[in-house]
């Protein structure tokens, strides 16, 4: 069989990927291996990916706001 690839983006200029590049440099694994770890983990604890991706997305955008409204850095595309 063959692989099957996942891949995905981040855009260093922005706070919260940047974070989990830094996060995941700093663990010193590769990033597919740490990805499946959590994965495994979630289907072991039965974990809902909506109610976290639900809670953890509003904290993640509300942290986001809050950082606009802090530095006056509003800009309209």
């Amino acid at each position: 069989m063959a692989r099957e690839l996942k891949p995905i983006s981040f855009n260093p200029d922005t706070k919260s990927d940047k974070e989990i590049l830094d996060y995941i440099d700093e663990l010193g694994v590769s990033f597919g291996s740490y990805v499946k770890l959590l994965i495994r983990k979630d289907m072991r604890s039965g974990s809902s990916l909506k109610e976290l991706n639900d809670n953890s997305e509003i904290a993640e955008q509300l942290k986001e706001l809050v950082s606009v409204l802090k530095n006056n850095n509003i800009t309209i595309n």
